[in-house]
């Protein structure tokens, strides 16, 4: 439709983004017409809105009265043009003074609570803020251990546990409203002695308030606009293009300032209906950079509960997402989100057809507030966009407007689906506001363009044939699955299985994954969904553990990356040292154990050497497969033990000429140097002394984190070897000859400790430093 008057002289007017009005003016590739039908309902049952302090501000407020506070630089602190800020800015980020990281285990408050569990306290003041974010430059906390974020009424907006949002600790937290944000870190009583840290970095000072319950009706660039019209006075609340509409907040970087940021976005579905993957579009002039999508929070139900009543008192905010894909010249931006979506959020249809004609819809949220609306048809006289990959509205016949804010929305044809998102507006050269609507078109990417540009067909044209047992992404559609070895691909947050014991005994689940496309999380739960053992660490992830007879439900979770294969390991009941797989326990699991030795694997799986289920194969693993076949080294004094080696070694024969060359001399050396149960934690120590080491497999008995000469005198008390009841010439001499005869051999499997340095480490150990004066 064109309408009278217009032309090409008409001023270009990009007012959404504060950036240059740039297009590739190059054709677009056509791509396969297709689109995928709307998802009503979202993931997550609301478990954000059940997060609580531990002993928050209004359950002990005097104790927090007493807190003390950290006061962050005000606005003042940095010098900037507000000209030089995107009219979408809603706050800057501010660096602590002297620029030295805060570490917020030093500045707040300890406590101990009734059941043993330990408390630190305290607040982070930003003058005159609407709201904050503080930055994390390193969280690490101890299994069971968490930090909470809130307000004085008790409200918590951020919650976390482990490495935080985001995998290597470093990390925006949510948003807190006020200028007071309250601090709460618990660490349970078993995990006080562990390593903690808490440090924070910056702070994003917020002058315009995107969560509270006010939002403010007048931004820096000008007033919120009367002519908006109310989504809720159009669209019901279960509306699809109503429910997949959201607001977003950022951290993006521009102009030398590091500031925050406000657009509008929509959920989109995929074309699986076995999955709700949270993909979420945009637009590219809003942000497209990992950074800022690790940023991200999602606001979602901000809007009123019906039209002309008062706004939704429950609003719900998603963090962080991962970068899919972005373009300048659709203006497109595709991530997924970190987070489910909660219940009552939807994911819109969309289609990749070229559009050219009809009545379209925004849905949108105008400088940061409240979900509105703009209606009107489609208009393709592209006076001020190339018209390959744009197209626009024209409002002229429809209702509402569009403001800074509403870049990003999505944008519905007649049927509901997306056709693209929102860029900017043009009109005739005079102010945005609601005199000048009838001359005032809005620029939409079009989702047919971004579907070549971004390669969008694998990514949203699913079911991936890789994945056989969707949909099970909850408890309610978890999979049956068998023992043995089975090909997954985890693409929602979750996949869901049942697995059935018919006789008790010993249990082993392993999954393993490609690192570089997904983290995974194992969990194995009991049939009421009590948590029996979970293991977020290690690739692969793997639970050991005894089960009884019957059945049990396994979590495989996604923690980071966008999803990808995984292999899912399940089995029961395997025989004590059965490494082959064949429930027999025989000469070829001795091989293999032999052959893996010094490896980190997973327990169960065939090829495997760890019989123990440490987590690694060593010479425990050895002893007990020995013990296994009839031969328990512990009955053997060393001198003893060689010459029952040679007669193992004779009846190995045919299976070690079968061994590759390499592996041969190493098996023989193995078999012969096997050390009893008392010296094999001191081999282990020696050959790898003076090593900083937190996992099981490690040798550090003392806990500092580290194999010193602590960890050695210990062992060596284990071993019958106190050397305070030796004079120094005594000392050389005994241990010398233990050292020959039991740790020198074994020794030689760790190549990089030396013999001679070994022996030193024991030979000038000193006697047990006296007590201290009390």
């Amino acid at each position: 439709m064109t309408e009278p008057g217009r032309s090409r002289r008409h001023v270009a007017q990009l007012a959404y983004a504060g950036l240059a009005l740039t297009f590739a003016l190059g054709p677009s590739a056509a791509a396969a017409e297709t689109d995928a039908e709307p998802v009503i309902q979202g993931l997550d049952p609301m478990t954000k809105l059940m997060r609580r302090f531990r002993a928050g501000p209004a359950i002990d407020p005097q104790a927090w009265d007493t807190a003390p506070t950290l006061t962050w630089p005000g606005l003042s602190a940095i010098q900037f043009e507000p000209n030089d800020l995107p009219d979408t800015c809603t706050g800057l980020v501010i660096p602590p003074r002297g620029g030295e990281i805060i570490d917020l285990l030093n500045l707040g408050a300890w406590d101990q609570l009734g059941d043993g569990s330990l408390t630190c306290r305290l607040k982070i003041r930003s003058p005159e803020a609407k709201g904050a974010r503080i930055k994390f430059f390193n969280l690490d906390l101890p299994p069971g251990a968490q930090i909470t974020l809130g307000t004085a009424d008790g409200e918590v907006f951020g919650q976390y546990e482990g490495r935080g949002l985001l995998i290597d600790g470093e990390f925006w937290a949510a948003t807190v409203p006020g200028e007071t944000t309250f601090v709460e870190i618990t660490i349970p009583s078993d995990q006080r002695d562990e390593l903690i840290v808490a440090d924070v970095s910056e702070l994003l000072h917020e002058f315009l308030d995107v969560l509270g319950p006010a939002r403010l009706s007048v931004s820096p660039d000008g007033p919120e606009l009367s002519c908006h019209i109310d989504a809720a006075c159009e669209l019901a609340p279960e509306d699809p293009r109503r429910a997949a509409a959201v607001k977003l907040h950022f951290i993006a970087q521009s102009e030398g300032y590091e500031y925050s940021s406000s657009c509008s976005g929509s959920l989109l579905a995929d074309a699986d209906p076995d999955t709700q993957i949270p993909w979420l579009l945009t637009a590219n002039h809003c942000f497209n950079t990992q950074y800022s999508a690790e940023s991200l929070e999602v606001i979602y139900f901000d809007e009123l509960e019906n039209c002309d009543q008062p706004r939704r008192a429950q609003r719900v905010v998603t963090e962080g997402a991962g970068l899919i894909g972005a373009s300048s010249n659709s203006d497109v931006c595709l991530v997924r989100l970190a987070e489910p979506p909660p219940f009552g959020a939807a994911f819109a249809g969309w289609s990749s057809s070229r559009v050219n004609s009809g009545s379209i819809m925004a849905v949108h949220h105008p400088r940061a507030t409240r979900k509105r609306i703009t209606t009107g048809a489609i208009y393709t006289d592209s006076f001020c966009f190339p018209a390959n990959n744009y197209v626009a509205l024209d409002i002229s016949g429809g209702i509402g407007v569009m403001q800074p804010g509403s870049s990003g929305s999505p944008m519905y044809n007649n049927d509901g689906r997306v056709i693209g998102q929102t860029y900017g507006y043009c009109l005739n050269g005079g102010p945005l506001d609601c005199v000048n609507l009838p001359t005032m078109i809005h620029i939409i990417g079009r989702l047919s363009s971004s579907f070549t540009l971004l390669g969008l067909e694998p990514i949203l044209n699913g079911p991936d044939p890789e994945d056989p047992y969707e949909p099970n992404n909850s408890w309610g559609q978890a999979k049956e699955v068998a023992d043995g070895l089975h090909d997954m691909k985890l693409r929602d947050a979750d996949d869901f299985f049942t697995v059935d014991v018919s006789a008790s005994g010993p249990a082993v689940l392993a999954a393993t994954y490609d690192a570089s496309e997904v983290g995974i999380a194992l969990t194995l739960m009991d049939r009421f969904g009590a948590t029996i053992q979970s293991v977020d660490t290690g690739n692969p992830v793997v639970i050991q553990t005894e089960l009884d007879q019957g059945r049990y439900w396994v979590q495989v979770h996604r923690k980071s990356g966008q999803g990808g294969p995984y292999e899912l390991f399940i089995d029961f009941n395997t025989v004590a040292g059965d490494v082959t797989g064949d429930d027999l326990v025989n000469t070829d699991d001795l091989i293999v154990v032999l052959k893996t030795f010094g490896q980190t694997c997973a327990t169960g799986v065939a090829g495997c050497g760890d019989v123990t289920g440490d987590g690694g194969v060593d010479f425990s693993d050895v002893r007990l497969i020995f013990e296994t076949l009839g031969y328990d080294r512990d009955a053997y004094d060393a001198k003893s033990w060689k010459k029952q080696a040679k007669t193992i070694a004779k009846s190995l024969k045919d299976e070690i000429k079968q061994l590759d060359k390499a592996d041969k001399k190493p098996v023989l050396t193995r078999i012969r140097s096997v050390p009893s149960a008392q010296a094999e934690l001191l081999v282990r120590m020696l050959g790898t002394y003076g090593r900083t080491c937190r996992d099981e497999f490690c040798a550090d008995v003392t806990g500092d984190g580290r194999v010193t000469r602590d960890d050695v005198r210990i062992a060596l008390n284990e071993a019958g070897f106190n050397r305070d009841d030796y004079d120094e010439k005594q000392w050389t001499k005994t241990i010398t000859r233990f050292f020959k005869a039991e740790i020198r051999a074994p020794l030689s499997n760790y190549p990089y400790m030396s013999e001679t340095f070994a022996l030193r480490i024991l030979t000038t150990l000193p006697p047990s430093p006296p007590p201290a004066e009390p």
